[in-house]
């Protein structure tokens, strides 16, 4: 990599060091040039600096510069690729052979070109170009965004040329215009034109579309193209507007279901009515029948005849197809009347020119067809008029059988219903009443209820009260293994013992005359043996669990004020003791001592241990420790000590806490990790070994005084001074050896930390290639936000780094404020702020304000 520099004073350096760096492509020597023309030679290997970092010391001088390979100019920018360029403030790119110019530009791919402001290329931006303003493509691949506002999500190969155009989980797509919707398909679209509606119509992609919206309130497609997603995979024209066809004309075209497209007169394509698709009656006339029909009826055709129009009949075209053929004048006919025969009949035809014929009609006989006799008539008309016949039918009862009932009797019809009996009415037993009387006790025959034997028994209207034939009840005399009645004998004998003993429950007797038993002053409820009033024991009495099984309770009886043990000589307590009014459900360990008024002062599985207050606990061995306040919890925290409110102690040894709301180790129980030696002072602070990740090796030797002071993956030597101080550190690297005093502070691991409000985002990047190693003491003066917070930094030294740790880390010393205090002289300097004995430089140069 080679770089020339043409003229030292052309160029302008980004960060404003009065600097500029090239090397010597023929000895492969960095030189450092400063506005002055001072050249420091500068031994590296050939690839060791990567052209960033030599150029990022920046200048204010100016230079000329041509570079063969990558290069990047700007603040806070970042390139990890190959042959790539970029240029202006706070971009980045990766992979190699990519371009950015612009400001805040990502691009993570390779063979990609970005220009402009605000664009991003995120992920597989392989052969891709995006050219504009507040673009942005994501996760794609051969995709070219050019013009404003386009965005791209998801997507290989895409095409966009226009403004604020919108595309989504897509592939093959093409826009061309503006304000155009976004894609939702995974297959090729194309649109074109501006502010198009993106569509879904059910089985079909939309493919081609043409916006032509106003604005993005009334958002329009002239055309669209939809392709079927299943055979026969037809093709699908959806246009709105005018509809222009060769020479023929045009019609206004409205989508419109209802409507299809036809020719005038004229030859205009236009788009026309198909009538509704519902036909509302059809009308007939003769010979046609079944109208008017307006869902659903059958049409017909009557049966021609003499008098009606309609079809010709099989039957009738015989009769017609049969007639002689002879063809004749007939000049006269007579006609005759007669009754020969047994039907009407015609004698004397056919005449073919002159003559008569006879119409015989006999009497309508058994045996003849003919006209009826005026005999006949009035028999006839004497007889019984036609009847109608119905049905004998069963209504409601369900309880008859009736055969042969169709049509049975004359009329509509007849129906039998037949009564339900009841208590009040005869008829028919229904199945329910059939079932409660057939449930029902058969006879039964009665017998006497008497005694046999015993003459003990008074029965009272023994007589025919039992079923049976009779029964006979014997009651047997008691003795001692049987019961019974107690025969005369035996109540003599019993009555003529002792009397029943009276006292008082749960208390226990004594002889208070040598045939007299009463009421001691010892009561024994089963649980506890309670002695009242005053006594003395002058002698050795032991009350365990050799002589009494239960508590004692000494002076329940007495007045307030009065003494209820005194113990004139040492007393020895072989387990734990309890100091309360309210002892309830406090457990004590061996050689332990509760004192307090709570319920639930607790020293359990802890020898010799002292607590003190309410609601205090001391658990899992955690021996020898003593608490004092009110709901404390110390957990196998040996010799510890916890004073105050509401503190939580935990897996530290040797460890004590002092103050309210406090915690010292683990905040979850199956992790033991805590920190021994350590002291908390103070209020709501936290210094723990474990936020949840999995915890370092037990932490040692750390304070903290002070309030809310929060301090995880803790190792050891930790020192916090002051308020709101945090340092979380690492599962993988816990802090330790830090020192931390003021408030609001950020710890870091090995850095000791003083003021307040400290920024470590400005701390410097470490290089240990270069020397510069981590920042290890900060003095930050930040009042109430950390904006220009940050003092004076000063990096490591005593130890050595890269190149295989043969690079001493050598202190540096950072004021970052005083690069912005650029000023000519001293008189410059004050009129800016700068105090007597301040700092400032002059292009570089450092001075002390003297006048």
């Amino acid at each position: 990599m080679a770089i020339t520099v043409s003229n030292p004073n052309n160029i302008t350096s980004p960060i404003g060091n009065a600097l500029a760096i090239f090397k010597d492509s023929s000895t492969n020597n960095f030189f450092v040039v400063d506005i002055n023309g001072k050249t420091e030679s500068l031994e590296r290997a050939l690839g060791q600096e990567s052209l960033q970092e030599v150029l990022d010391v920046g200048n204010s001088a100016l230079q000329d510069m041509t570079v063969n390979g990558k290069i990047t100019f700007g603040e806070s920018n970042t390139n990890n690729g190959t042959r790539s360029f970029i240029a202006g403030s706070s971009n980045t790119i990766s992979s190699g052979n990519n371009f950015v110019i612009g400001d805040s530009n990502t691009n993570s791919g390779v063979e990609g070109i970005v220009i402009g402001n605000s664009n991003s290329l995120i992920n597989n931006t392989t052969t891709s170009v995006l050219i504009g303003k507040s673009n942005n493509s994501y996760a794609n691949e051969n995709v070219y965004l050019i013009g404003n506002s386009l965005d791209a999500q998801d997507n290989s190969n895409t095409y966009f040329i226009g403004d604020n155009i919108d595309s989504g989980a897509s592939s093959n797509s093409f826009a061309f215009g503006q304000n155009l919707d976004q894609f939702n398909s995974d297959s090729f679209q194309l649109h074109l034109g501006e502010f198009s509606l993106d569509e879904t119509k059910g089985g079909y992609l939309q493919k081609i579309t043409i916006g032509v919206g106003r604005d993005a309130s009334n958002k329009e497609n002239a055309l669209v193209i939809w392709k079927e997603t299943s055979s026969p995979f037809s093709n699908l024209f959806d246009v709105t507007g005018k509809l222009l066809l060769n020479n023929y004309g045009s019609g206004n075209i409205t989508g419109t279901a209802t409507y299809r497209l036809g020719v005038d007169v004229s030859g205009n394509v236009i788009e026309v009515s198909d009538g509704g698709g519902t036909v509302t009656a059809i009308a007939t006339t003769s010979p046609i029948t079944g109208g008017t029909i307006t869902s659903a009826g059958t049409i017909g055709i009557t049966q021609s005849s003499a008098s009606t129009d309609g079809y010709l009949s099989s039957t009738d075209w015989n009769t017609f197809n049969n007639k002689t053929s002879n063809i004749g004048t007939v000049t006269s006919v007579g006609l005759g009347t007669g009754t020969v025969g047994t039907d009407v009949n015609v004698t004397g035809s056919p005449i073919t020119s002159s003559g008569s014929f006879t119409l015989n009609i006999p009497f309508a006989s058994a045996t003849n067809n003919g006209k009826l006799s005026s005999t006949d008539w009035s028999t006839f008309n004497s007889k019984q008029n036609a009847l109608s016949f119905g049905d004998l039918t069963e209504t409601s009862s369900n309880v008859l059988v009736i055969i042969g009932g169709v049509g049975s009797v004359i009329g509509f019809g007849t129906s039998i219903s037949v009564t339900q009996a009841t208590t009040l009415s005869d008829g028919y037993l229904s199945s329910t009443d059939w079932n409660t009387f057939n449930s029902k006790q058969n006879a039964l025959s009665f017998g006497d209820l008497t005694e046999t034997t015993s003459s003990i028994l008074t029965i009272v209207g023994g007589t025919n009260s039992v079923i049976g034939s009779g029964t006979t009840i014997e009651v047997a005399q008691a003795n001692a293994s049987t019961s019974g009645f107690l025969s005369s004998t035996d109540w003599n004998t019993f009555n003529n013992k002792q009397n029943a003993f009276t006292g008082t429950t749960n208390t226990i007797p004594i002889f208070t005359s040598s045939s007299t038993i009463g009421d001691s002053q010892i009561t024994d409820n089963g649980t506890d043996v309670n002695i009242s009033s005053n006594r003395n024991f002058n002698a050795t009495r032991n009350f365990g669990s050799n002589e009494f099984n239960a508590k004692i309770d000494v002076g329940s009886g007495l007045n307030a004020g009065l003494v209820a043990l005194d113990v004139r000589q040492k007393a020895y307590v072989r387990g734990g003791m309890v100091i309360s009014p309210n002892p309830t459900n406090i457990q004590v360990d061996n050689s332990s001592l509760v004192i307090g008024s709570g319920s639930n002062d607790i020293v359990n599985g802890s020898d010799h241990c002292l607590t003190v207050g309410s609601g205090n606990q001391i658990l899992d061995d955690s021996d020898r420790s003593v608490s004092f306040g009110n709901n404390n919890e110390s957990v196998q925290s040996d010799n510890s000590m916890n004073v105050g409110n509401t503190n939580i102690l935990r897996y530290s040894n040797n460890s004590h806490i002092i103050g309210q709301n406090n915690q010292m180790g683990d905040e979850y129980p199956s992790n033991t990790s805590g920190l021994n030696n350590s002291l908390i002072i103070g209020s709501d602070n936290l210094l723990l070994t474990d936020d949840g990740s999995p915890a370092p090796s037990n932490g040692s030797l750390s304070f903290v005084i002070g309030h809310d002071n929060d301090l995880r993956h803790t190792l050891q030597n930790s020192f916090s001074f002051g308020y709101s101080i945090s340092n979380l550190g690492l599962s993988s690297t816990p802090h330790r050896n830090d020192f931390n005093i003021g408030g609001d502070l950020i710890g870091v691991n090995q850095t000791m930390t003083l003021g307040y409000r400290n920024d470590t985002t400005l701390y410097p990047t470490v290089n240990r290639n270069a020397g510069l190693g981590e920042t290890k003491f900060v003095v930050a003066v930040g009042s109430s936000t950390t904006t220009n917070a940050n003092a004076l930094l000063i990096t490591e030294g005593g130890v050595s780094g890269g190149g295989g740790g043969t690079v001493p880390q050598i202190p540096r010393i950072i004021m970052p404020t005083i690069v912005n205090f650029n000023y000519t002289n001293d008189t410059n300097a004050g009129a800016n702020g700068i105090p007597i004995g301040g700092l400032y430089h002059t292009s570089g140069t450092l001075k002390i304000r003297l006048t």
